[in-house]
């Protein structure tokens, strides 16, 4: 049939397109600028502009009029509604909703519920479905769940409409419908006798499908497709499932009562490539045909071919970096990355740094992850609460933060701030955070115009320098996301009122789906495209990457207002559509020139699927004892690309400091941190290192353990005997007022607080049933004994945990204990020495109120919680054996350690290691470690 051609895959489409043009109607420049030409993006109709430049060898040249498809010429039509216009309207219509019918729905929930119902609507009016079925859809079983989902349909297939027939407002995709038929009744009436022609399309719109109809029945129109199989049989065709690649065109076609062999060639001189005969061999709906003729064709097909799986997107975004970098070496050479896996983008992008090169995407950036939105953001977060220390310190560290103020100076109290506020003891404020909080936002409502406006009005007051500039909004690059934000204020008005706490969360969703792009490329030769754009641009070496289940093809969203078989009945086509539309893309871009595939075999750590394409060639392959080609030596000089050429690791750090700087007076818990590890020992007590505080201070295990501990130390001072009948309630009391601070933690109120209920039922029970008449407990008992030694006296101090006298005078000590204790091993050989000197302490009488000397026992009272409640465990042996032992060894340490030559090495038994380290970064222990 005259009027539709088809330009195989692997050719470059602008450039055969442009090419063929120039051809037939170049001979004539004034009649070839009335040319009229339809693609499908508007970036392609600036790259056909260069293909014809090129194709006329960079002559000057009247260009035809060339327009996308979404574009088509304007004229007196009723306006759309604006994009955030019609979000805020119908937002504002659900929460209008929620209140009459008594439903409860934040502000945000609501936002989110619009979005859906837009995009719902949006289809709607794509796919030409009408909601009239929607009452007759769901059986009356399900009448009274279906009737809430039939409420919510309601607000779009009868109040929405009114609001815009109020307003004087259209839909976009009704206002793109308009135009094309209104294009359509102007050609009726009067067809263009000038060539008319649309390319590139799969007219998977109807109305799209309808005007590509029509341009075939024009005098002088084209229409050019891309990539159809024409061996494709009237079975095969009928086989195709809307997975198949094939699918869109086919189903184009049908419409047109065409077949696929019926179509010719754009230019004659094309034929079929290699590659995408093997693709189409691979994806036919059956293998009817015997294919061991075709092997030599298959053969050539895999030449420039590579299949490149990568262990973590990590690995393969250095391995693409790597080959982009590489196209650079020949001359003229392009080349582009073809993927929609955004991270994986951003990934390649910053490793093409490490060789100063600069390549944008043309799916653009996400505008929550732009320089300026993530400033935004972070005002949101910092206006609605502004006691929140890590939300403050991003802010006032973000590089667009001025608040009129010099940078260098502002940069040096930032500082000073963090380190002696945030992270300290300090109080005094400097000046500046006093100023920032002085120009705190105070909206007089709560309604969202109220809020965004005080927003913008304080991110450009702490944006502008001390010279007067606002840096906000001083880049280029900038400028989409003003428009943005100017547009969001100009249609605040028709967003439901919100609290200011809820405010960031309410920004970032509007924020998300928004795209940032540039308007050109920053690299000539190299690029990066989506899909989409890959199918029509030319370019010499492709890389399509990401090649896993969930990027090739993308997943398919089902929204939450209708199932599959109402869709199916009210006239949605199936979501799995977009999968052989995806299919369609890949193999486009598989035909061309030189191809490298790769994908992650795993991501954050789980194993993922290669897609469905690569699956089905690998299968179609196999038989025939052909794979596809690999290169292992990229991922190979991708590990070994940041490995120095040389590994010289450090040895274990061995400070050696004067005799003067070592202390002569530690605690028994220092003691032990003294024998594990001396390095981290020296770090703290000799060179007074200390770690920072942390910014937003949580509860942790070691809270519990002090928790503990104070609240059975109050215990004995309010209760004396734990007979008593209100003991068990007067140890619950203590604990519920000492956790009262911590009960906003969730793990303290669920796990931690019951925990201590059944501790306290055990300590209670146990005490009632093992105490002695006439013992006496003391706790938080400190004491002190001295070694002499030949360099001084150096004193041994500890406050123990509880110290029983037992009616015959000895003394039982007690160390409680939430973690697990030391083993007997530990205590006997020392690395635990903390109970046992503490008996030493006892033994010279060096407690304070306590005048026994005589030990009864050293126990470890684990206090664990689960249904046992708690375990007491006994040092097994003599205690006074075992505490002189102690103090024996002590005074070994400490003559070891007057030695000016013994040092103090990081782990020097590797087993006997802190639970808890806050210096194994400083003695770079997995460095040295791995020797």
């Amino acid at each position: 049939m005259v009027g539709i051609y088809n330009i195989p895959a692997g050719y470059p489409f602008l450039e055969s397109l442009a090419k063929q043009i120039l051809k037939e109607h170049g001979s004539d420049p004034f009649q070839f600028s009335k040319i009229e030409i339809f693609l499908p993006t508007r970036r392609a109709c600036g790259q056909l502009q260069q293909a014809f430049l090129k194709a006329n060898k960079n002559k000057s040249l009247l260009l035809p009029q060339i327009s996308p498809l979404g574009d088509i010429e304007e004229n007196d039509f009723t306006p759309t509604v604006s994009p955030l216009k019609r979000l805020g309207l119908l937002t504002n219509l659900i929460e209008n909703f929620a209140e009459k019918t008594h439903l409860s729905l934040s502000p945000l929930l609501s936002l989110k519920l619009a979005k859906s119902l837009l995009r719902l609507m949006d289809q709607a009016t794509i796919e030409n479905v009408s909601w009239e079925g929607l009452t007759h859809l769901v059986p009356s079983e399900f009448a009274e769940h279906w009737q809430l989902t039939l409420d919510f349909l309601d607000i779009i297939s009868s109040h929405w409409p009114k609001i815009l027939l109020e307003k004087g407002l259209v839909e976009p995709y009704q206002h793109h419908k308009e135009r094309i038929d209104n294009l359509l009744h102007k050609w009726e009436t009067n067809p263009p006798l000038h060539p008319v022609i649309a390319a590139g399309s799969t007219g998977t719109m109807p109305a799209t499908t309808k005007l590509l109809e029509a341009i075939t029945q024009l005098p002088k129109g084209k229409v050019i497709l891309p990539g159809l199989d024409r061996t494709l049989n009237e079975k095969e065709c009928h086989d195709c499932s809307p997975c198949h690649p094939q699918f869109a065109l086919i189903t184009l076609l049908e419409k047109l009562q065409l077949s696929p062999s019926q179509i010719p060639l754009w230019d004659e001189s094309h034929e079929e490539m290699p590659r995408a005969f093997l693709f189409s061999k691979a994806m036919k709906p059956s293998l009817y045909q015997k294919i061991n003729d075709d092997k030599s064709i298959l053969t050539k097909a895999l030449e420039n071919l590579y299949y490149i799986p990568c262990d973590t997107p990590q690995e393969e975004a250095l391995v693409i970096a790597m080959l982009l970098r590489q196209q650079l070496e020949t001359p003229e050479l392009h080349a582009a990355l073809v993927t929609s896996d955004l991270k994986l983008v951003e990934r390649v992008r910053h490793e093409l740094k490490r060789w100063n090169i600069e390549i944008d995407s043309s799916a653009g950036e996400t505008m929550e992850m732009t320089r300026e939105g993530i400033f935004l953001s972070l005002c949101a977060t910092f206006i609605s609460d502004p006691s929140q220390q890590i939300p403050l310190l991003s802010l006032i560290k973000h590089p667009l933060f001025h608040l009129k103020r010099p940078s260098k100076s502002l940069c040096l109290e930032i500082y000073e701030f963090e380190k002696n506020i945030l992270r300290g003891n300090g109080s005094k404020s400097p000046t500046w955070l006093k100023e920032l909080f002085s120009h705190l936002p105070n909206p007089k409502d709560q309604s969202f115009q109220s809020v965004i406006k005080c927003h913008a009005e304080f991110a450009e007051m702490i944006s502008t320098d001390d010279q007067g500039t606002c840096h906000l909004w001083k880049d280029t690059k900038s400028e989409p996301i003003k428009n943005f934000f100017d547009s969001l204020i100009e249609v605040s008005h028709t967003f439901p009122a919100i609290a200011l706490e809820n405010y960031p969360q309410f920004l970032k969703e509007l924020f998300q789906g928004h795209v940032v792009r540039n308007a050109s490329q920053k690299h000539p030769r190299l690029s990066i495209l989506g899909p989409l754009e890959a199918r029509l641009f030319s370019t010499d070496v492709v890389i399509l990457a990401g090649l896993n289940e969930g990027t090739w093809p993308p997943t398919v969203r089902m929204e939450p207002w209708l199932n599959r078989s109402m869709s199916k009945e009210l006239g949605f086509p199936s979501p799995e559509r977009r999968i052989g539309q995806s299919g369609h893309d890949f193999g486009q871009a598989f035909a061309k020139q030189k191809v490298y595939m790769t994908r992650s075999i795993k991501v954050d750590g789980t194993p993922t699927l290669a897609c469905r394409w690569l699956e089905r060639l690998e299968f179609f392959l196999k038989p025939l004892n052909l794979t596809l080609p690999s290169d292992e030596k990229l991922c190979e000089w991708a590990k070994q690309l940041d490995s120095p050429s040389q590994t010289r690791t450090s040895s274990r750090p061995e400070p050696r400091p004067p005799l003067s700087s070592r202390p002569r007076k530690l605690s028994v818990t220092q003691i032990e941190t003294w024998i594990r590890d001396p390095y981290a020992f020296y770090a703290k007590h000799i060179l007074s290192l200390n770690p920072l505080n942390p910014l937003e201070i949580r509860v942790q295990a070691s809270d519990r353990g002090t928790l503990a501990h104070q609240i059975l130390d109050k215990f004995f001072k309010l209760c004396k005997d734990p007979f008593q009948k209100d003991a068990l309630d007067t140890l619950i009391f203590i604990g519920t007022t000492l956790f009262e601070p911590y009960l906003h933690e969730e793990s303290v109120r669920l796990y931690w607080w019951p925990r201590f209920k059944r501790i306290a039922e055990w300590f209670i029970a146990h005490e009632r049933a093992n105490r002695l008449p006439g013992t006496q407990t003391h706790t938080e008992v400190k004491g002190k004994m001295n070694i002499h030694t030949p360099q001084g006296i150096f004193t041994c101090s500890a406050k123990a945990d509880r110290i029983d006298i037992l009616p015959n005078g000895q003394l039982r000590i007690l160390d409680y204990k939430t973690g697990m204790p030391p083993s007997d091993q530990d205590v006997n050989l020392g690395f635990s020495p903390q109970l046992p000197l503490e008996g030493a302490i006892a033994l010279e009488n060096g407690f304070q109120e306590i005048h026994s000397n005589s030990l009864d026992s050293l126990q470890f009272w684990w206090l664990k919680g689960d249904a046992q409640g708690g375990v007491v465990k006994t040092i097994s042996g003599n205690p006074t054996e075992i505490s002189q032992k102690a103090k024996e060894g002590l005074k070994n340490l400490i003559l070891m350690y007057d030695n000016v030559h013994t040092s103090y090495p990081a782990l020097p038994n590797p087993n006997k290691e802190l639970k808890y380290n806050d210096y194994a970064h400083l003695a770079r222990l997995e460095e040295w470690g791995k020797c």
